[in-house]
């Protein structure tokens, strides 16, 4: 796992999504919805979706909050749905050695599951992995951009400090790629709900660190 983290990481220090500057804005879901409902806008959502399946390097912060965000409103759209392959990719990434079976398994199983779940950040990661094991680097590199934009669109959304600015999610899954990612010295102590928001309590051996997460679609 620690060598699937370590080419991630220098793929997306990389990728021209995180040149960008990073600011951060609560979601304006209502504008949102409209934004992505409006035929001829460039944020009509199935031109977008559109877009981003055929890995449009392009696209911009606003695109991706635009894609990530107006999932909610999509009817496919359920924030508790984890997919029935994770465990068994899951699995396989706790090996040490993977065979060339292991490989092919972990890109087409998550492949299966971003067919329903198309921002589904384990399994772009997990893809990233399983194309750079491969050596597919040109895949990998395609999927890590994907997987970049989300992440900035999210860290984008709050910085997790209270309930009012808490980070913005989609799915009750994503708070542990967060938690990976950025805040990888720290494990999760305890969790509560407060309010509307999910509040975690992360530790390491200097210091606890809270951490708020509004998952939207929860409420929708």
């Amino acid at each position: 796992m620690k060598l699937l983290l370590a080419f991630i990481f220098l793929i997306l220090l990389s990728s021209s999504i995180f040149s960008q500057d990073l600011f951060f804005k609560t979601p304006d879901y209502e504008m949102i919805r409209s934004d992505i409902q409006d035929s001829t806008g460039r944020y009509f959502y199935p031109q977008l979706l559109k877009r981003y399946l055929s890995y449009d390097t392009t696209l911009t912060i606003d695109d991706y909050r635009h894609l990530y965000y107006g999932y909610i409103f999509q009817e496919s759209y359920k924030p508790n749905w984890e997919s029935p392959n994770d465990k068994k990719v899951a699995d396989i990434w706790e090996n040490t050695k993977w065979s060339q079976k292991d490989r092919d398994e972990i890109i087409v199983l998550s492949n299966q599951s971003l067919n329903y779940f198309p921002f589904d950040l384990r399994n772009i990661n997990w893809l990233v992995g399983g194309y750079s094991l491969k050596g597919d680097y040109r895949k990998a590199k395609m999927e890590s951009i994907r997987f970049a934009g989300l992440l900035k669109a999210i860290m984008s959304s709050g910085d997790g400090k209270k309930c009012e600015t808490g980070i913005h999610l989609i799915s009750v899954f994503h708070e542990k790629v967060i938690v990976a990612w950025e805040y990888s010295s720290y494990y999760v102590k305890s969790e509560e709900m407060k309010d509307d928001c999910h509040f975690l309590i992360l530790s390491n051996s200097v210091k606890n660190c809270d951490l708020y997460f509004i998952i939207k679609g929860l409420n929708k």
